[in-house]
């Protein structure tokens, strides 16, 4: 991930405070301590001389700046289901998912925990299917563009039916699971970057959508512009 693809989703990041919340560009200039007129050139652009519309990219010192304030920001993790954990793990490698957990104190939860991980990441334990066998969720999701899509879909109906037998089906160790993508300005890496978080509370059961936040350090080690 290139530094224009950052700038991209931090200027769709400030369009949506601006369109969807109302927030001023001026607002936001204030906060970051950025010049107005940066910050207005950046999220909706000017016209330049010969009266083409541009946008501004931001000087390292500026970017450096915006991003190390908004790695406080607040990260909105939802509820996943099948079909939105393929979504979310298209893309992803082993080495980008933070894992976070909820406290477990009896084995079997301890175990379910680190089962559902190793499904995941290593082996699904698919054994009566030999293009299955042997392979992560993460490796049947992103493998090349040019598979059959209705061969696909079968595959996903065979790990669908051993995802709901060993994580959804019985109701002591049914387990929660809940992600959320990471904006592109604050990933650490230049590759995609996500969180999964795995609880066994039934007091979350109706939980959708839940906010983490760490407004001092913040959550985030954003990838820095080397000046």
């Amino acid at each position: 991930m290139n530094i224009e693809e950052r700038e991209i989703s931090l200027r769709e990041y400030f369009k949506t405070l601006k369109n969807n919340l109302n927030k001023s560009i001026n607002s936001m200039a204030i906060e970051l301590d950025i010049p107005e007129r940066t910050i207005r050139e950046f999220v909706v652009g000017y016209k330049n001389k010969d009266g083409v519309k541009k946008t501004r990219t931001l000087s390292p010192e500026n970017y450096n700046k915006i991003v190390t304030h908004l790695k406080t920001l607040p990260l909105h993790v939802r509820r996943l289901n099948f079909e939105n954990l393929i979504l979310l793990l298209k893309g992803v490698h082993k080495k980008s998912i933070k894992w976070d957990t909820s406290p477990a104190f009896k084995q079997e939860e301890v175990e379910k925990l680190e089962q559902f991980r190793d499904f995941v990441q290593k082996d699904m334990q698919i054994t009566n299917d030999e293009y299955l066998k042997g392979k992560s969720f993460l490796e049947l999701i992103n493998i090349s563009n040019d598979v059959d899509p209705f061969k696909q879909n079968k595959r996903y109906s065979i790990v669908h039916k051993k995802f709901e037998e060993n994580f959804r089906k019985h109701i002591d160790l049914k387990l929660g699971i809940f992600g959320a993508n990471y904006y592109k300005f604050l990933m650490k890496g230049d590759e995609k970057e996500i969180f999964i978080f795995l609880t066994f509370d039934k007091s979350m059961d109706q939980t959708n959508v839940f906010q983490l936040t760490s407004p001092h350090k913040g959550l985030f080690s954003p990838k820095l512009w080397k000046i």
